[in-house]
């Protein structure tokens, strides 16, 4: 657990610079909350999946 907290602090701070690579395996890592995340916003599921898909590409 404290390899993984290590390693997500280290893609903040990449992401925070600029880094896209880093953000996108951010939301790869919170896809799952992030879908229920977007979901309870929508309530459309299919909704939901694109926005999350967007934040990867953003």
């Amino acid at each position: 657990m404290a390899q993984r907290d290590s390693v997500e602090k280290e893609l903040v701070e990449r992401a925070r610079s600029g880094d896209r690579e880093a953000f996108g395996e951010l939301v790869r890592m919170h896809r799952a909350r992030a879908l229920g995340w977007a979901g309870s916003l929508t309530r459309d599921a299919h909704m939901a999946k694109d926005i999350v898909d967007d934040l990867r590409r953003a």
